[in-house]
């Protein structure tokens, strides 16, 4: 498995000594229908010039419309042709969110990327408040344990598991405060995964 880490303005980032071991990166990118991460920008301009293949996520909440907050992530302006680019991503784990919402955020942003979307949550958010459904899309499960996880709601399988909320830069597992990532494959499976398309929108 290939190591990473995600983070929003609230992480603190010294890019001189972040691990080496690190090979990926998702970054908050949006919040509900008009909130932007502050540190986006600088950040996603930053990566740009390293060698990380880095990603947007975008924090879905349940009481703005689906339209309204896919508009709000696109206005983020990323281009997913480019290489090295993780797909969209979409952080399902507000209370009082709907299949019906997801779905329709999910559609809305893989007609107008022509990528599938990655679904982020936990096991009990998707048993408890999906229900378990589970979507033809790939997975990324928070799960803070030292075995892969199992429990993953209706999916078969996952593709991110962030497995720790208290590492370091420096790619200590405790210590810090910092989200710790592995991506389900080799290097080369995670570059082919960066330009994961979805099926053709019929």
């Amino acid at each position: 498995m290939i190591k990473g880490i995600d983070i929003s303005h609230l992480d603190n980032i010294n890019w001189d000594t972040i691990s080496p071991d690190f090979q990926f990166i998702w970054c908050k990118g949006s919040e509900g229908y008009t909130e932007h991460d502050p540190l986006f920008g600088y950040r996603w301009n930053l990566l740009k010039s390293t060698n990380l293949i880095y990603g947007a996520y975008h924090y879905l909440l349940p009481n703005d419309t689906a339209q309204a907050q896919a508009d709000n992530f696109l206005a983020l302006g990323i281009d997913f042709s480019q290489p090295n680019i993780l797909p969209p991503c979409v952080d399902c784990e507000e209370n009082g969110l709907t299949i019906e919402l997801i779905t329709e955020w999910i559609n809305i942003i893989q007609e107008a990327t022509g990528c599938r979307v990655v679904i982020y949550s936990y096991p009990s958010f998707l048993s408890d408040n999906l229900k378990n459904h589970a979507w033809d899309n790939p997975l990324w499960i928070a799960a803070y344990q030292l075995e892969p996880p199992t429990k993953l709601g209706g999916f078969k399988t996952w593709i991110m598991w962030q497995n720790s909320q208290y590492g370091t830069q420096q790619g200590a597992m405790t210590g810090g405060n910092l989200d710790m990532d592995y991506f389900n494959g080799s290097l080369d499976d995670l570059k082919n995964f960066s330009k994961y398309k979805q099926k053709p929108v019929s």
